[in-house]
């Protein structure tokens, strides 16, 4: 039953059926005007339905769901204030919320300035940060945050021990601050204790901790404090940053996968790390990609999902799943805007992770259970 209701909430969600009340005929006939979008914290989750309104759900000990509580939420609650948001992104336990008219919004955990509005305290309702015309949010898995701004700047905050604000200090900032040398910037992906960013010219650059080869230009080092270009990538169209690796598609549909590879997570056949990036074998067609904390999944163009457990380090394919599932697949923070595709998955498949049923890691590919 609890499966049901959990699935009824996600279908609700991506087709904009949760904020019904009060809405007219009308509107419900008219096209949506933005495009939903799933986001799971590591304890949370958060969902932009089609008319512009906030939900969450999930842990909220540090206020995460901004409905003015610390209450754990088994069913998705509007977020206080949050209309005519655009695009939401989601931390470890802190929420954000770009509106259409730029500004951004923050609430929940904010013990590292990851809020951005200048203390260390936690928000419960969002609260306004000074910062305006940002197209995207990047929340990360660790304690900072990452804005791109629409002239193509980037603009970091939070916990800065390792260098992921790229403003070459060690300094935390609970402010906005710019990153210098990036323009012409079109994404970026906050990771664990890294930083990335993907310039309009296709090419791919990192800061942060490098221990695990991170910044993907043949070094290790404790803290790389201002961006570097990574090695060997050209004609990238996106990027995701995780706990210690990351992820690139290129123009080609192919994927490449660089940083710690403990569980596979680079699915090269290996688990060795790379501290270049190594193209992930058995992948073409790829139209989106996240990487998780131990692992990665891809969306291809079909309607199957490819992944990968802790025992090998290749992809297979696997069913279609609900997208809040596939939200929670990726393990900590991940994306999913609703569409068709198909699914692929590296890494680590402790914990239920891959929806498989089962509480064993797999190296090898497993099909998943149908829902």
């Amino acid at each position: 039953m609890k499966r049901k209701t959990s699935m009824l909430m996600c279908l609700a969600l991506l087709f904009g059926l949760i904020p019904i009340y009060g809405i007219g005929e009308a509107a419900h006939a008219a096209a949506p005007a933005i495009e939903p979008q799933l986001v799971a914290g590591y304890y949370h989750n958060v969902g932009l339905s089609t008319d512009g309104t906030m939900w969450g759900w999930g842990g909220n000990e540090f206020g995460g769901l901004a409905d003015g509580t610390q209450t754990n939420r088994a069913a998705p609650v509007a977020a206080s204030g949050m209309t005519g948001v655009a695009s939401i992104a989601a931390g470890v336990r802190q929420s954000f919320a770009v509106k259409q008219d730029g500004t951004v919004w923050a609430w929940g955990s904010n013990n590292n300035g990851q809020l951005g509005d200048g203390t260390t305290t936690d928000r419960l309702l969002p609260v306004q940060i000074a910062i305006d015309d940002v197209s995207s949010l990047s929340g990360g898995i660790g304690y900072h945050t990452l804005a791109l701004k629409k002239d193509g700047t980037v603009w970091a905050w939070g916990k800065n021990d390792n260098g992921e604000l790229g403003d070459g200090t060690l300094t935390s900032r609970s402010v906005p601050s710019a990153v210098p040398g990036m323009t012409d910037i079109v994404a970026v992906s906050a990771g664990g204790y890294h930083s990335l960013a993907l310039k309009a010219d296709g090419t791919v650059w990192a800061w942060g901790l490098n221990s695990a080869g991170e910044m993907g230009n043949g070094t290790e080092s404790a803290a790389q404090k201002t961006p570097v270009q990574v090695t060997g990538l050209d004609h990238v169209i996106a990027i995701s940053a995780g706990n210690y690796h990351n992820l690139a598609i290129k123009e080609n549909g192919t994927v490449w996968a660089w940083g710690d590879n403990s569980w596979g997570a680079l699915g090269d056949g290996t688990t060795s790390k790379r501290i270049v990036p190594v193209q992930v074998q058995g992948l073409g067609d790829v139209k989106a990609v996240s990487a998780g904390g131990w692992h990665s999944v891809a969306l291809k163009g079909g309607r199957d999902r490819m992944d990968l457990g802790a025992e090998y380090a290749r992809p297979s394919r696997r069913r279609d799943i609900c997208a809040q599932k596939c939200a929670r697949a990726a393990g900590w923070p991940y994306r999913y805007r609703a569409g068709r595709g198909r699914f692929v998955s590296l890494g680590c498949a402790s914990q239920r992770r891959f929806g498989l049923g089962l509480g064993l890691r797999r190296l090898r590919a497993a099909r998943y259970r149908q829902l």
